[in-house]
């Protein structure tokens, strides 16, 4: 099949009579374009037009890295500049997630990751992303974490805490485990799974779905002190209601306890910097540990 041609660019997005069109007319919420770096600029702006006559639609790509700057086949791509993908795969969420936990990067090096991705990436992305710790293009999650419940929780609770939309691989909220593809293909262990990776998605999932400041539009920001760091979140509702979710965490193999003098707050207001420092300084974190804090102080 020839990607770039003419034809086949109006087979699939010519408005009214393309393969996009027909099934979005009949239902379709969205189209993923998988490697979206092997297809034209011009094509996939052609593809959300075709959507674009249908109203709450979403074309999402596969993209490994920073979709802001991503150059591919020797060509500078322009996903998020308008008009094209209105979302992608958070690939990077991921590399940045398994490297922390597993030792291979700093908090501060987390902290910084994370907010250049919020900074290269248009509000509307970063809150709508599709986040994932595993797919059928990488190792299972509990596999690269070496089989360990306690580094699984402290990344599913970051996960989960982290704006975009999260989607869970089938079988990894139940401890399914294997290597890259096609050994991340195993069978659903229909009743056999383990109950205590299911107990951490579970009650992810429930603080996710119940506390509003973790919203996809509430307020994130990172921070962190000398090896342990945390996520604050906040929103105001529309009855002007304030609500907060704090979470910090220790990404190390040895019980610390949080230094507050060492914390780096250029992203925090100073209301928030002063609950940290009542609240953090005495707050004893296991290895691989994770706290939610009632963030009160609003």
């Amino acid at each position: 099949m020839n990607k770039d041609s003419e034809s086949f660019h109006h087979y699939i997005a010519d408005p009214k009579t393309g393969v996009v069109s027909y099934w979005t007319k009949r239902g379709v919420d969205g189209w993923r374009l998988d490697v979206a770096d092997e297809l034209r600029d011009s094509f996939i702006g052609q593809i959300r037009t075709a959507m674009d006559q249908y109203p709450d639609r979403v074309l999402i790509g596969e993209v490994w890295e920073d979709a802001s700057n991503k150059i591919a086949y020797g060509n500078r791509h322009h996903y998020l500049e308008g008009g094209m993908l209105q979302a992608v795969m958070n690939y990077p969420l991921r590399n940045q997630l398994v490297a922390l936990v597993n030792g291979q990067e700093s908090v501060d090096d987390w902290v910084q990751a994370a907010l250049t991705l919020q900074e290269h990436y248009p509000r509307s992305v970063f809150q709508n992303n599709f986040n994932n710790i595993g797919t059928h293009d990488t190792e299972r999650i509990l596999t690269a974490l070496g089989g360990d419940t306690n580094k699984l929780s402290l990344l599913v609770n970051i996960f989960f805490a982290t704006p975009g939309v999260p989607c869970i691989y089938y079988g990894d909220e139940v401890g399914v485990t294997g290597g890259k593809d096609p050994d991340n293909r195993r069978f659903f262990p229909w009743g056999q799974g383990n109950k205590a990776v299911e107990a951490i998605y579970t009650d992810a999932l429930q603080r996710r779905r119940t506390d509003p400041a973790l919203a996809n539009d509430a307020s994130f920001i990172p921070f962190y002190g000398y090896r342990w760091g945390g996520i604050w979140r906040h929103i105001v509702d529309a009855q002007q209601h304030s609500h907060d979710a704090l979470l910090v965490f220790n990404p190390n193999e040895i019980p610390i306890l949080a230094d507050i003098r060492q914390l780096h707050t250029d992203n925090l207001t100073l209301d928030q910097t002063a609950y940290l420092q009542q609240h953090i300084q005495t707050t004893p974190i296991p290895a691989y540990g994770y706290q939610w804090l009632p963030a009160d102080m609003v």
